[in-house]
């Protein structure tokens, strides 16, 4: 269901997000965009790409890159996004 390349993309985008600006963000949300991380790689490693499961954890991530986004400047992960 979920393309494994556009996961490890946007996992990239997470990682390089987090060395380039670590100044800039919270540990609050480093730790969050980490989980964003752990989550991503859960649903790429799944068994089952079809498993209703990884729904939600797609939508956990979203969750909370958008709280991420709320707490941040917006600029700082709009390449990730867009």
């Amino acid at each position: 269901m979920f393309n494994p390349q556009t996961i490890d993309r946007l996992t990239a985008g997470i990682q390089s997000i987090i060395s380039e600006n670590r100044s800039s963000f919270s540990d609050q949300n480093v730790e969050l965009l980490k989980e964003c991380i752990v989550f991503l790689e859960t649903v790429r490693d799944a068994a089952d790409p079809k498993n209703p499961l990884n729904n939600i954890i797609i939508a956990r991530v979203i969750e909370i890159l958008l709280r991420v986004l709320l707490n941040e400047d917006f600029h700082k992960l709009k390449d990730l996004l867009f």
